[in-house]
């Protein structure tokens, strides 16, 4: 067994087999301070008692250490020296009662939440009283600002949060998962600012106000509330703030769905814009009364850009439709006229490009959207637990 020995203010861990006396425990200490202070032998002090550190009950010389201490007590060798006497008063602390009536606190049931600025000094006599339990509210997260996202732009950003964390490598519980999903199908949507986002470190800021609201702090927007207290408009909908536990805190704001969710927005528009742009580009060539000789297949076989071929197809299903032929089409086409301008000529090779960048930006998006983005990472089947980069934004960063 091993002791906790305090002679003179310094502490010792002195291991023994607990069949040793309690004297052979105060010679045993005293000759370990005296070893801590760099001297030999310890003739000029004599230990006086050997007594417990907590109610500094007097321990018999006699009896056997196992009797009467138990593992890791912590024990206070008394030396001669040590003894009180009119001139220097007491030595050693004095000892008080350790018992404390029940009735000096109280059992709180109600909590307060401390994030170091809003304390007041009727809170800390309550707190001494045992009025209340306390709960930590870290604000340095919740930094975002200006307007809140759209209604649209949030639950694609709490989709996106439900789809990483239903991946199973975060370490949420199921109890949490559900709550968010039963947040997402209610349409309570916590107050998440537009700016605040730390790029393509990660978007904590943003995730951090969608968990604050989660936990009924903070705003939430409802259908049936409009902008209100988050508590409220969790409450209203038979819904109840989620509770974290161990990991959930972080788990909830490490990512990158903010970043991908906008990046998604764009991709949908941008390529809807190249859609379009070629039927504009079509339009345009036929008013002009241009030539699709430039469309023509061949072309495009011997420079197989798979956003060039595209486009030269698409263009040449718009000009030479059976079912709405044009009839300005019709009136030039036999003309002797050898090639169009240069705008024109070049659409495959100018859109198609742009159309190739949509399908590679698409092909990092779909990877990331269903992505594991949280530090660290819970590896349940091997029952690991490794830290690692996967919160980094840099691929949708790279792509916006």
């Amino acid at each position: 067994m091993k002791l906790s020995v305090r002679v003179r203010g310094d502490w010792f861990a002195v291991p023994c087999k607990g069949t040793e006396k309690v004297t052979w425990l105060g010679e045993e200490s005293l000759r370990r301070y005296y070893k801590s202070k760099s001297r030999t032998g310890h003739a000029q002090e004599k230990v006086y008692e050997v007594r417990k550190a907590k109610g500094a009950a007097i321990l018999d010389p006699d009896d056997a250490i196992k009797d009467v201490l138990d593992e890791n007590d912590f024990v206070t060798v008394v030396l001669d020296s040590d003894i009180s006497s009119p001139v220097t008063g007491p030595a050693e602390p004095v000892y008080v009662e350790e018992k404390v009536a029940k009735t000096s606190v109280e059992s709180a049931t109600e909590y307060i939440s401390l994030d170091g600025n809003s304390l007041s000094t009727d809170d800390l006599l309550r707190l001494g009283k045992g009025h209340y339990l306390i709960k930590v509210r870290l604000l340095i997260l919740f930094t975002g600002v200006g307007p809140p996202l759209s209604p649209e732009r949030t639950r694609m950003l709490l989709a996106l949060r439900i789809n990483v964390l239903a991946k199973g490598y975060s370490g949420i519980s199921m109890e949490t998962l559900k709550q968010y999903i039963a947040a997402f199908n209610a349409n309570c949507l916590p107050w998440v600012p537009e700016k605040g986002t730390v790029g393509a470190s990660g978007d904590l800021a943003p995730l951090s106000h969608l968990a604050l609201g989660m936990m009924g702090e903070g705003k939430m927007w409802s259908p049936k509330s409009g902008w209100a207290d988050a508590k409220y408009v969790l409450e209203s909908n038979k819904l109840t703030p989620i509770k974290l536990g161990p990991k959930e805190g972080i788990a909830l704001i490490n990512g990158t769905q903010l970043i991908t969710a906008l990046g998604v927005e764009a991709l949908e528009r941008a390529e809807a814009i190249a859609r379009q742009a070629d039927i504009v580009a079509a339009f345009t060539l036929d008013v002009l009364k241009g030539t699709t000789r430039a469309f023509d297949s061949c072309i495009h076989d011997v420079r197989p850009h798979k956003g060039q071929k595209m486009v030269a197809r698409r263009l040449r299903s718009l000009l030479h439709s059976d079912t709405n032929r044009s009839e300005i089409a019709e009136s030039h086409r036999f003309c002797d006229r050898v090639q169009d301008a240069y705008t024109l000529r070049c659409c495959p090779q100018v859109h198609g490009i742009v159309n190739d960048t949509v399908a590679f930006v698409r092909t990092i998006l779909s990877v990331e959207v269903n992505s594991a983005t949280d530090n660290p990472m819970v590896f349940a089947d091997t029952g690991e637990i490794i830290s690692g980069g996967n919160f980094h934004g840099e691929y949708p960063a790279k792509v916006h």
